[in-house]
């Protein structure tokens, strides 16, 4: 899921000044909104979120909450239309934590520093690839339908579900 967190600030910056014609005030205000929701969200929501759904609900309703928002994002008119959904992309920071938490479960105690190192490499290369990868595609979309760019990382949320409903949740629902 690293590898969608990329699009945002690879991508966003030019979508809102191509699809609203903003400025760098609007889109430092836009990006700001957005991290500050994220953070919120990550940092108070997650626990009774799993408490409530338990954790495959949690990751699944983070997954959701941000394809929602995407899709507002994707067929966006006017600027204030991204505003409105940050608090629906509240709940994609939601799922970062718990799948995190799962994923360090999953490992034996004593393989945690290898699985810890390969996910750190795993970040890197996210971070190198995903703005490759978001910036060559938002400017093949860009002219005809700048919002497009937002179907990819829906794309790729689409393609984890099926992963997220495969794998074995143990001691925590």
């Amino acid at each position: 899921m690293r590898l969608t967190g990329e699009v945002y600030g690879t991508c966003w910056s030019l979508w809102g000044n191509d699809a609203f014609h903003w400025n760098g005030l609007w889109i430092g205000l836009s990006l700001g909104t957005y991290g500050l929701c994220q953070a919120l969200a990550q940092a108070f929501l997650p626990g009774p979120a799993v408490k409530l759904l338990g954790e495959r609900g949690t990751i699944l309703t983070g997954f959701a909450g941000t394809c929602l928002a995407l899709v507002v994002m994707v067929f966006a008119k006017q600027g204030w239309m991204v505003f409105a959904v940050m608090p629906v992309f509240v709940l994609g920071g939601v799922g970062i934590p718990a799948l995190q938490s799962l994923a360090s479960r999953m490992v034996d105690e004593g393989m945690q520093g290898q699985f810890q190192g390969v996910l750190a490499s795993a970040v890197s290369l996210a971070s190198i690839i995903g703005p490759l990868m978001f910036s060559t595609l938002y400017f093949v979309v860009r002219s005809q339908w700048p919002g497009a760019i937002w179907l990819s990382v829906m794309m790729v949320y689409a393609l984890a579900v099926p992963l997220v409903l495969s794998l074995k949740f143990r001691s925590a629902e």
